[in-house]
């Protein structure tokens, strides 16, 4: 069951392998096609490649029958995407923030449209659909479906909490993401993240995150394992912190 979210510690904050969050280059934004207005918006650009073919096929199919989509699957294949790489190890927050500000300040059809081809590039991910929910629950957008995003949050949450039970590292939960586990900690367990450490075994890298509820008087640990692509754009952030190629 979801719960109301609470701001918590970022992660990236907390795990002193994550460093300082770096601005993704021009390079690695995914391109935003003009689409006219839907749910999310479908038009994409011309040169998807089969990854993103595969990935936007299920988001389609799932926006039409939410009820029977492969929501595990979306999740799997949107890590594969350039979508998903564009916000590095930990700014999907941010950068959907960022997305959703034109809309905010000038709710035109346009803007409308762009945040729709935001939202259909990140279906995989469980935050855009966090977000996309507490927008329209601030103000009632009538271009976002919230009943869709919804029944994404839970999809995609299912999803990584039917991977384990956290309470060792042989059961840990599978992440593709820092959001991911920020949204476990608030919306499965009803806590703020305090603190977390790294560890490495058999070849997979594990985060033990400590969590305490809003005050402070009630504890829970939790173990997550990291998704290799998101290993790899940690220490992507790393090399490019400490100014190494």
């Amino acid at each position: 069951m979801f719960v109301k979210r609470k701001t918590a510690a970022s992660l990236f904050a907390l795990c002193v392998l994550f460093y300082a969050t770096v601005p993704a280059r021009a390079a690695d934004t995914p391109p935003q096609p003009k689409a006219e207005a839907n749910t999310p918006a479908k038009d994409v650009p011309d040169t998807e490649s089969p990854a993103e073919k595969a990935y936007f096929a299920l988001v389609d199919q799932a926006v039409q029958d939410p009820d029977h989509a492969d929501w595990c699957k979306i999740r799997e294949l949107y890590a594969d995407t350039p979508f998903y790489r564009a916000h590095g190890a930990a700014n999907l927050r941010r950068d959907t923030a960022k997305a959703a500000e034109p809309v905010i300040t000038d709710n035109t059809r346009e803007n409308e449209v762009a945040f729709n081809v935001y939202l259909r590039q990140n279906f995989g991910s469980v935050g855009s659909h966090v977000y996309a929910d507490t927008l329209y629950k601030l103000n009632t957008y009538g271009f976002i479906d919230d009943a869709l995003h919804l029944k994404a949050q839970r999809g995609l949450m299912d999803c990584i909490i039917n991977t384990g039970d956290s309470k060792t590292p042989e059961t840990a939960l599978h992440v593709i993401s820092t959001e991911e586990m920020e949204t476990v900690a608030a919306d499965v367990f009803d806590m703020n993240p305090r603190a977390a450490q790294l560890m490495k075994k058999g070849g997979k890298v594990y985060l033990e995150l400590m969590m305490k509820n809003e005050a402070g008087t009630k504890r829970h640990d939790a173990y997550f394992v990291l998704d290799d692509r998101l290993v790899r754009l940690i220490e992507k952030e790393k090399r490019a912190h400490l100014g190494a190629p």
